[in-house]
């Protein structure tokens, strides 16, 4: 009896095996999106999702789970490949990303970088398959995002579905960009930062100070998931006065940086508050590498620069977006 279980059994798993084969190697009908600027083709059966922050095209697949989304920024200043396309923690972090792979590729003749992360989130694991090109100025991010799968003895394998897989490689072989028809980026922001305990949200930018309703990124600092310090600067009285509040928060707040570059959210929790150093100009703020620490900096006291007002914060998790 037990000999025709064992069969039964072995029978049904190639079955299955089979079934899931056949799935995933049927013919893929596809559509193309093309926005006169950006052109890829894609599985026909993805649905569409709409578009936040820098995504120029957003879709899910319902059948898999796999999520991918396109985004393009202007290279902000000081963002050099391949440097900053991939997260650099240290081993302690608690980033959730642990990189599996980095590597060069190329995509329609275009120089890209590819970078593959093993994710843990909520419980859940994921792979995180992200592609970037750049191209006359402009970086375009292809980020795929798939549930991973458990073998029939519970063993989880690293890699995705092969309809998945399927997928990705049709967006890769497709992506072109028509250099002739850049279209500006319509925001100036790279990021934003929030800090909810005072209410404050603004955007990150690298190109100036002097703007209303912005921060700046030092650029003598890192970027959030390179393997350094971040300094983020903005305007205690001036310029719509970003950082009119942040001597108000406590040990324990949170501040979050989303970063649309790289289609992640960065949460620091606040170590020190109200470290002054008043001979900044002689002696610039160090921002060093082999942390991943945050650094908030106005000038103080209020409406006058006498001296460099900074809070300490530290990274605590990174999510997707």
């Amino acid at each position: 009896m037990k000999r025709y279980f064992y069969l039964i059994s072995v029978i049904l798993i190639v079955v299955a095996a089979a079934a899931v084969f056949t799935q995933e190697n049927t013919a893929m009908k596809t559509d193309q999106f093309d926005n006169g600027e950006i052109s890829f083709n894609y599985p026909a059966n993805w649905q569409s999702v709409a578009v936040k922050y820098s995504q120029v095209a957003s879709f899910t697949d319902p059948e898999s789970g796999l999520n991918v989304t396109v985004s393009k920024q202007a290279t902000p200043a000081g963002y050099t490949p391949k440097d900053n396309f991939t997260l650099n923690f240290t081993g302690d972090d608690n980033s959730s990303f642990k990189l599996v792979s980095s590597k060069n590729i190329n995509v329609s003749g275009m120089n890209a970088y590819e970078n593959v992360y093993k994710v843990s989130l909520n419980g859940s694991s994921f792979e995180d398959e992200e592609i970037w090109v750049e191209n006359n100025g402009v970086l375009y991010s292809i980020i795929c995002t798939a549930p991973v799968k458990s073998g029939f003895f519970g063993d989880e394998s690293s890699l995705k579905s092969s309809k998945s897989t399927a997928s990705i490689d049709l967006i890769k072989k497709s992506f072109s960009v028509n250099a002739s028809n850049v279209k500006n980026s319509s925001s100036p922001f790279w990021g934003k930062i929030s800090i909810p305990s005072i209410g404050a949200e603004w955007g990150i930018r690298s190109d100036t100070v002097n703007a209303y309703k912005s921060t700046y990124h030092l650029p003598e600092s890192y970027y959030p998931g390179e393997n350094g310090a971040c300094g983020i600067l903005g305007h205690h009285t001036i310029f719509s006065a970003p950082f009119s509040r942040i001597d108000e928060l406590k040990t324990g707040d949170t501040v979050i940086i989303t970063d649309f570059l790289s289609q992640k959210v960065y949460t620091y929790t606040v170590t020190s508050n109200g470290d002054i150093k008043w001979d900044y100009k002689t002696n610039p703020i160090q921002f060093n590498g082999g942390t991943q620490e945050l650094i908030l900096v106005t000038c103080w006291p209020p409406g006058r620069q006498e001296g460099a007002f900074m809070i300490h914060c530290k990274l605590s998790s990174v999510q997707l977006i």
